[in-house]
């Protein structure tokens, strides 16, 4: 089981996305590492979660109209407002993962904002950008279009695709991304398949991730929301043995070990032993793995 650090944390104090905290991971020892990337429209990408950058640095305005001048004047603010870490480009990343060879993966995770389609170009920008160390990187996406056509665009870039737009449970209600609609089993599903009278959720889901397997093709790991996992398995069907049949890997996400009272959490995850966690505590992990 392999511990994923979540946007470059090694703390939930860790300010997340950032050169330093690559660095940091690096002299740490964590192998594995998943960051945020958001296009900009001169071509390369934003080492960031949110499609505006108002609430968490000195800039206002969305990512992607970001002028190519900002460069290196985009900071992280503390909740004082004050400047704490510099917000980076993809393009400087591909320097320091050079630098760190002990690190085995750097998870990209190319998010999806109405304000900035994944066109082909954005995509052909990404896998330009990557050259150097594409054997080190893995491109993940919710959006199931970006996934297929990063794999028609390079068949030997490694793929990761998370299904939470089309099936889903435990998310905010107030989440602006689909789907919107519950099922009679609690799980958010838009999709004619949620509709049917199905006698047991068992049947439902069978036949639910069937129709998602397609729409993952070249995807090797799928990023599963922990209480979506755990809810399934609840009712009968599990992913980790249906994505393994299918020849991929399972990384759920996000575990956090804040104290002792989340030894129950760790309990359920050592139980359904995923491949991957993801986790912005990821030291704590290492240390209970260890023991």
């Amino acid at each position: 089981m392999q511990i994923v650090s979540h946007s470059a944390r090694t703390e939930l104090s860790s300010t997340p996305n950032t050169l330093g905290g690559i660095r940091e991971c690096g002299e740490k020892g964590i192998h594995y590492i998943e960051l945020d990337i958001s296009p900009l429209s001169y071509g390369d990408f934003l080492l960031f979660h949110d499609e505006t950058l108002d609430v968490k640095t000195n800039r206002r305005g969305l990512v992607f109209s970001l002028g190519q001048s900002e460069k290196g004047n985009l900071w992280y603010l503390n909740k004082h407002r004050e400047k704490i870490n510099r917000v980076a480009h993809l393009s400087e990343l591909i320097p320091l993962i050079n630098e760190y060879s002990t690190i085995k993966e750097f998870q990209l995770d190319l998010k999806t904002h109405v304000s900035a389609p994944l066109t082909e170009e954005i995509l052909q920008n990404l896998l330009r950008i990557i050259i150097p160390v594409k054997h080190r990187v893995r491109i993940s996406s919710c959006a199931d279009w970006a996934v297929r056509k990063l794999h028609n665009l390079d068949s030997e870039v490694k793929l990761g695709f998370d299904p939470q737009f089309f099936i889903d449970f435990g998310k905010e209600e107030s989440n602006s991304f689909p789907p919107y609609r519950k099922t009679r089993f609690s799980y958010q599903d838009d999709h004619p398949i949620a509709l049917y009278n199905w006698e047991d959720p068992k049947e439902y889901l069978s036949m639910r991730a069937e129709s998602l397997w397609l729409l993952g093709a070249g995807a090797d790991v799928w990023y599963l929301r922990f209480a979506f996992l755990k809810k399934c398995i609840a009712d009968g069907f599990n992913w980790i043995e249906f994505l393994h049949h299918k020849g991929a890997q399972v990384c759920t996400w996000t575990l956090n070990i804040k104290d002792e009272g989340d030894k129950q959490i760790t309990d359920e995850i050592l139980t359904l032993n995923p491949d991957r966690i993801s986790t912005d505590t990821p030291n704590r992990w290492h240390s209970l793995l260890k023991a």
